[in-house]
C-alpha cells in the first residue's frame, strides 16, 4: 500500500470519527432541548400534526443553514456556489415538507398511524431490539421481575396473585381485583358502522392540558417490596413520568412513610415541566401542607389524595398520623390547594357527594385494586350511579381491572371522563422501561380507537351510554 492510499484511509477514518462526534453531540443536544422545551415543541407539533422528533428535525435543518451564514463571506467562489445551491435545495425541501404536511388528508394520516401500529404489534422477530409486541413485553418483565410475587401474566386479572401481599394481590380472600376485571367483561359494546367514515380523535382535554388518550398511569408504591427490587420507588417514578409524557399521556405518582418518595416524585415532575399528578396519602393537615409545598414547587397541574389508603396496614397507627377524615377536614385540605384537587378512592354516591361538598375538582372511582378492603363491589358496578349523582359537577376517573381499550371505551360510555391503569404499567417498566410504556399505551390507545370506529364515535364526547349494554 503506497503513501497516498494510507493518507486517504487515515483521512477517511478521521472524517468518520468527527462525524460520529457530531452525531452524538446532536443526539445529546436534541435530548436537552426536548427536556427543556417539551411543552413548546409539542405545541408546534400539534399545529403541524407531527411528533416532537419531527419538530426537532426541522429545527436542526434550519439551524444548520443559519450556522453556515458567518462562513459564507470566507468561502471561495466555487464554495459559495455549492453552498448556495445546497441551501436553496434545502429551502425547497423545507418548504415542501411544510406544504406536504398542510396538504395531507387527516384520514390518510390516521390510516398510516393505524398501519404503523399494526406493523409494530405484529413484528416480533427483533429480539433485544427496540420493537416488541405486548406479549414479548410481558416475557421481558417476567425475566426481570421473576415470578415470586407478580407473575407478569398475559392478562392481569388478579387470579394468579389473588391475596399475595407483599405482592400485587388483593386483601382478605383476594377476589376484589378479579371482580374488577370480570365486571368490565360483563358489559358488551354495541357496534354501529353505518356512520360517517371520518377520522377518530382520542384526545382528552383536562385541567388546561391536552392528552393523546383518556388514559392515566396510576400511582404505585413500594415496588421493591411488592414486585421486585430491580427498582425502588424513585427509579420507578423517574421512568414512569418521562415514559408517559413521551407516550402522550400523564402519570400519577405515589407517596409513603419515607419523605424522600414524595420529594423525589415532585422533583421528577418538576424536571418534566409539571407533567405529573402527585398523589398524597391521607395525612393530617400539617403534614399535607408540607407535601403540598413540594407539589406546588414542581408546577404539577393537579394534586390527588387516595383517601382509601386509610385501609393500608402501614398507615394504621403510624407517625405522622394518617387515615380517615371527615368532610370538614377534607374541605380544609382542599381549600389550601390552589390547583385542581382529585379525591381518589370513592366507591359510593354518598362518598362522591361528600367529596363534592368538600370542593374536589375530580374524583376517582376506585377500590384500590382490592388492597384496602375485602369484598367490595367492582368499580364498574358503582360507576354509573355515581356519575348520575354527580351530574357533571366534577370530573370522574375510574380504575380497577381496565386491561384493554375496549374496557376503556366501556368506562367512558358509562360516564367516566378518563381512566387510570396501574398494575400493567409496573410490568411495562420492568420489561422495557420507557419503551415498555410506549408499547402498553400504543396497545390500549389503538384498541380504544378501533372500538370507537366500530361503534360510531368520532371523539370522546361522542361516546354515549347507548353504545354499551
Amino acid at each position: 500500500m503506497n503513501f497516498t492510499n494510507v493518507t486517504l484511509i487515515n483521512e477517511a477514518l478521521r472524517i468518520v470519527f468527527q462525524m460520529s462526534i457530531i452525531v452524538c453531540g446532536s443526539l445529546v443536544f436534541c435530548e436537552i432541548v426536548l427536556r427543556k422545551f417539551s411543552s413548546q415543541i409539542e405545541r408546534v407539533g400539534q399545529i403541524l400534526n407531527i411528533n416532537k422528533y419531527s419538530v426537532m428535525g426541522i429545527i436542526l435543518s434550519f439551524g444548520t443553514s443559519i450556522a453556515m451564514l458567518p462562513l459564507f463571506s470566507k468561502m471561495n467562489k466555487k464554495g459559495k456556489i455549492l453552498n448556495a445551491a445546497f441551501s436553496l435545495s434545502g429551502a425547497f425541501v423545507f418548504g415542501g415538507q411544510l406544504g406536504f404536511i398542510a396538504s395531507v388528508n387527516p384520514a390518510s394520516v390516521t390510516g398510516c398511524e393505524t398501519g404503523s401500529r399494526n406493523i409494530r404489534f405484529s413484528y416480533s422477530e427483533c429480539n433485544g431490539g427496540m420493537i416488541m409486541n405486548y406479549m414479548e413485553l410481558m416475557e421481558k418483565s417476567r425475566e426481570v421481575m421473576g415470578t415470586k410475587l407478580c407473575k407478569s401474566c398475559p392478562v392481569c386479572d388478579g387470579k394468579a396473585c389473588r391475596n399475595t401481599i407483599p405482592g400485587p394481590g388483593a386483601k382478605g380472600i383476594g377476589d376484589v381485583a378479579m371482580r374488577n376485571y370480570d365486571a368490565w367483561k360483563n358489559i358488551r359494546v354495541n357496534m354501529d358502522t353505518i356512520t360517517d367514515n371520518e377520522p377518530v380523535s382520542t384526545e382528552l382535554e383536562l385541567f388546561g392540558h391536552t392528552f393523546k388518550y383518556p388514559i392515566f398511569a396510576g400511582p404505585v408504591g413500594a415496588v421493591a417490596m411488592h414486585y421486585s427490587d430491580a427498582y425502588d420507588d424513585n427509579g420507578y417514578n423517574d421512568i414512569l413520568v418521562k415514559g408517559c409524557i413521551e407516550a402522550g399521556i400523564c402519570a400519577f405518582t405515589g407517596d409513603g412513610k419515607d419523605p424522600s418518595i414524595m420529594e423525589n416524585a415532585t422533583r421528577i415532575i418538576k424536571e418534566n415541566n409539571g407533567y405529573g399528578i402527585p398523589t398524597v396519602k391521607p395525612w393530617s393537615l400539617e403534614t399535607y401542607l408540607e407535601k403540598l409545598n413540594l407539589a406546588l414547587n414542581s408546577n404539577a397541574f393537579a394534586v390527588a389524595m387516595d383517601v382509601d389508603a386509610a385501609g393500608l396496614p402501614f398507615l394504621k397507627g403510624c407517625q405522622p398520623p394518617a387515615g380517615r377524615m371527615n368532610t370538614e377536614q377534607l374541605k380544609a385540605i382542599i381549600s389550601n390547594t390552589p390547583v385542581p384537587f382529585i379525591v381518589k378512592g370513592v366507591m359510593s354516591v354518598k362518598g362522591a357527594l361528600k367529596a363534592k361538598e368538600a370542593g374536589a375538582s375530580a374524583i376517582v372511582v376506585s377500590n384500590h385494586g382490592g388492597r384496602v378492603q375485602d369484598q367490595t363491589p367492582a368499580t364498574a358496578e358503582v360507576l354509573e350511579e355515581i356519575v348520575k349523582a354527580v351530574d357533571g359537577s366534577m370530573k370522574i376517573f375510574v380504575d380497577g381491572g381496565l386491561r384493554n381499550g375496549v374496557d376503556i371505551f366501556k368506562a367512558l360510555a358509562l360516564g367516566a371522563d378518563a381512566v387510570i391503569v396501574a398494575r400493567p404499567f409496573v410490568n411495562a417498566i420492568y420489561g422495557a422501561k420507557e419503551e415498555g410504556i410506549q408499547v402498553l399505551v400504543d396497545k390500549l390507545g389503538s384498541e380504544l380507537q378501533d372500538t370507537m370506529e366500530m361503534c360510531g364515535a368520532k371523539s370522546l364526547k361522542d361516546i354515549t351510554r347507548d353504545m354499551v349494554r
